[in-house]
């Protein structure tokens, strides 16, 4: 993609409990790259990688409720939804370590 800029994506780590992290993803991708998987795919390896290191248990992505294309990103990462922790402006979807 020759140095072009993609988009962003950052993380935010919690300590829920003594023995369980939370960490969320915040994601952006550039307009003109939208609509290729690259998301999906970006989301899908870090939340991989985050679970693997073994300290975090849970990541978690909170997002617009009609924000229709990044819900679409969170499930074919494998996030679940989490009715119990959404609501009407904002859903939650969470992907969990077997660990939990």
């Amino acid at each position: 993609m020759g140095g072009q800029f993609l988009g962003y994506l950052s993380i935010s780590h919690r300590i829920v409990r003594e023995d369980v992290m939370a960490t969320t993803i915040y994601y952006g991708i550039s307009p003109e790259y939208r609509h290729q998987g690259l998301g999906s795919k970006l989301v899908k390896e870090v939340s991989d990688y985050l679970l693997s290191r073994g300290d975090i248990n849970t990541v978690i992505m909170n997002i617009d409720a009609e924000n229709i294309y990044s819900q679409k990103v969170a499930k074919n990462a494998d996030f679940i939804y989490m009715p119990d922790f959404s609501d009407d402006e904002e859903f939650q979807f969470q992907r969990t370590s077997r660990k939990i």
